[in-house]
């Protein structure tokens, strides 16, 4: 399992990050590290903040 908010950290002072996302899952890829979950469960809505923050719009 991994922490919320350190990931939220490594997100938003990343150099190059990718955000990837089918139908349930999405894909968060870094140089170092890759995560596989689900951003629309309420548990991981400080990732999905930092990622819209990043990002400025959701994946389709």
């Amino acid at each position: 399992m991994f922490k919320q908010t350190k990931v939220s950290s490594e997100i938003k002072k990343s150099n190059s990050i990718y955000w990837y996302r089918t139908n349930d899952t999405d894909y968060v890829l870094t140089n170092y590290w890759i995560i596989k979950t689900d951003l629309k469960k309420s548990e991981n809505r400080k990732i999905l903040c930092a990622l819209v923050e990043r990002f400025g719009l959701i994946p389709g």
